[in-house]
């Protein structure tokens, strides 16, 4: 197929409009679109991931990536126009069956990584690295053969302290919740424990200059522990909360914010662990878990929630699937307006971030059940901030796969910046999916169809090899070595079957990055 023909079918330079929720879905404003495999499955699910910020220009993705030895934090950098920068992995050791749980950046830009190492997950180790993600310090916590180390968490106070907060299981004594300190040199600081409550239910979290945490108790009760620099804890007991936590939020004025893991309800507390107020959104019955995934508070005081509700906004019976929720609250949490994204009756939808910028809601996630593929596509809605009323919404397909958006950025300009994962389904290894997109005008956009997907053969390949391209549909290619220098480059030639001759490499990971005027795809390649 001609590159023009390839250029049209992606741009997809067509009018569709739908019917539902007056939302007019038109011309594309995918500008780029990179995929960089990442072959880790989602029956390993760690939190946050992917995540995808802008610093200084530079476009950051992360996400967690298996390499030779096992899962690590992969970082990519991008360009504003899509050109890959640099490829960064954190937490390369000689170990196998190591996890990422959890990271932090600090304002230097230095990346603390809190993985278990180990099947059984029997020992705990905290890392930091550099900017070129170099290994400056490494301290483990070796609970021994019969330990298991479930719940964790991390964070970074005042740029000079590490805080860790753990469930620990042992055979002997059970479960036992303890909070862990290390200075930013790595120099271990001190140990407590935490007896006052059964397991920790939050991540820790930054409170003025100190941290917190939250607590399970018995049934509905919960405790707030504050944790000082020293170590110096206070509880605050009979906290009531109508499930487990989901996630904690803190404002500037030192509000706590809690929601919850099974119920749409949001929760006000102040410094003492007194509940200010709570908003709990019903709904109808249906299929799938309440949650508010995301929060927002503006300059005025006003609130803004996301996340899914069961049930859809009609009458039909039928009607019971997961819905986007985004609530505005006043201060006194008072629900201003509400918008529910609800395509059809028989799909389902997921939002996980939410952003506010120049007036307008953005919320992302995946759509089920959409018409423009397999059943889980990528989405971007976009709302007015003042009324809650619908502008437009951008849906993607890629390559028929299940797809997800996790995380967003939206520039002054207001373009956006997109991430989020890709697999055929949930025992398959994903793909990390970086996109910009001009805006959110009312687009839908429909990556290639099974039929055109890409694959590279062989794979791992021996030197002086020839590697070919099924169904190559782009122009350009470049080979890159893993911390992202390129080491050779070339044209391809379009078509059914396209050919590299590798030069003489040294055995190990490379990428791969196959370049079109409107996509990147990155792909790994292995020499032997």
């Amino acid at each position: 197929m001609p590159s023009k023909q390839i250029t049209m079918k992606i741009k997809l330079l067509f009018l569709l409009v739908f019917s539902f929720s007056s939302i007019i879905t038109s011309q594309t404003d995918l500008i780029w679109s990179d995929e960089v495999e990442c072959e880790f499955s989602f029956n390993y699910s760690p939190k946050d991931f992917p995540k995808v910020f802008v610093e200084n220009n530079v476009i950051n993705s992360i996400s967690i990536s298996n390499t030779e030895n096992d899962s690590k934090l992969q970082k990519i950098e991008y360009s504003m126009d899509g050109e890959i920068l640099n490829t960064q992995y954190y937490g390369i050791g000689p170990s196998l069956d190591d996890r990422v749980r959890d990271y932090k950046i600090d304002t230097n830009g230095n990346l603390y990584l809190l993985t278990t190492s180990g099947f059984d997950m029997i020992s705990l180790v905290i890392q930091k690295f550099d900017l070129d993600a170099n290994l400056i310090w490494e301290e483990e916590i070796d609970g021994g053969l019969y330990t298991e180390y479930i719940t964790l968490s991390i964070e970074i106070l005042n740029e000079n302290q590490v805080f860790i907060a753990f469930l620990k299981f042992d055979n002997s004594t059970g479960y036992e919740n303890q909070i862990t300190s290390y200075s930013d040199t790595g120099t271990f600081l001190w140990q407590i424990d935490l007896p006052e409550i059964e397991f920790i239910n939050s991540d820790i979290t930054l409170y003025d200059n100190n941290v917190i945490v939250f607590g399970f108790v018995e049934s509905q009760n919960f405790s707030m522990i504050t944790i000082e620099p020293d170590g110096t804890k206070t509880v605050i007991e009979d906290i009531e909360f109508n499930s487990g936590i989901n996630n904690v939020f803190v404002d500037d004025d030192l509000n706590i914010f809690i929601t919850l893991g099974i119920l749409y309800k949001l929760y006000k507390l102040n410094s003492d662990g007194d509940i200010i107020w709570s908003n709990y959104y019903s709904g109808q019955q249906g299929v799938g878990l309440k949650r508010i995934t995301d929060f927002i508070k503006d300059e005025q005081g006003n609130i803004f929630i996301t996340g899914h509700i069961s049930g859809g906004d009609t009458e039909d019976p039928n009607d019971t699937r997961l819905d986007f929720l985004t609530l505005k609250l006043n201060a006194d949490g008072e629900i201003l307006w509400e918008n529910r994204y609800h395509r059809s009756i028989d799909s389902g939808e997921q939002p996980y971030d939410l952003v506010l910028k120049n007036g307008f809601i953005y919320v992302c996630g995946h759509t089920n059940n959409n018409g423009i593929g397999t059943p889980t596509d990528f989405v971007v809605l976009k709302m007015n901030a003042s009324t809650g009323d619908d502008t437009t919404q951008y849906g993607y397909d890629n390559n028929g796969l299940n797809d997800c958006f996790f995380s967003m950025v939206v520039l002054d300009n207001d373009e956006i910046i997109v991430s989020g994962f890709s697999l055929e389904n949930s025992r398959d290894n994903a793909k990390l999916i970086t996109q910009k997109l001009s805006g959110v005008t009312g687009s839908l956009s429909i990556s290639e169809s099974n039929e055109n997907v890409i694959s590279l053969f062989p794979n791992p390949i021996n030197n002086n090899e020839i590697l070919k391209i099924q169904n190559n549909h782009f122009s350009n290619y470049s080979i890159l070595a893993i911390n992202g220098i390129e080491i050779q480059n070339g044209e391809l030639n379009i078509g059914e079957y396209s050919e590299i001759h590798l030069d003489n490499y040294s055995a190990g990971i490379y990428l791969i990055v196959l370049k079109s005027d409107t996509k990147n795809i990155t792909k790994k390649l292995i020499i032997k």
